[in-house]
């Protein structure tokens, strides 16, 4: 009966070694799946981080080309104001030149009209 209890130790022996090899492998997959989960927990955390960043750029150029966009129109409006005051700056020049040509010719005429009075008063 030796041999018989020799082979049931063996037997015991090597289920406790199954069973300790199950448990070494649950123990590593344990920690495989812990270190994952970090690893994970860690890409999280880096896209939102990204996400964030990302929210925060486009905010910041979107607030970049309003405020060009607010400076260009500002240039704009400004050169059609000088556009409209340099007209009418050229339309007075133009009607005091007009003016000053109409006087002088009303002065010549009305010069030349004493002086043919005059010529005429002095013939007869």
């Amino acid at each position: 009966m030796k041999g018989g209890e020799g082979e049931m130790e063996q037997s015991e022996d090597e289920i406790f070694q199954s069973l300790k090899q199950h448990d070494d492998r649950l123990i590593t997959l344990e920690i495989s799946d812990k270190s994952k989960t970090e690893r994970l927990q860690a890409v999280e955390a880096n896209y939102t981080n990204l996400e964030n960043t990302i929210l925060k750029e486009n905010r910041d150029t979107r607030a970049f080309f309003q405020e060009t966009m607010n400076k260009q129109w500002d240039l704009i409006s400004g050169k059609n104001e000088y556009d409209d005051a340099e007209s009418q700056r050229n339309h007075d020049l133009d009607k005091t030149k007009i003016e000053r040509y109409s006087e002088i010719v009303l002065k010549i005429v009305g010069a030349g009209g004493v002086l043919i009075l005059v010529t005429q008063a002095l013939i007869q």
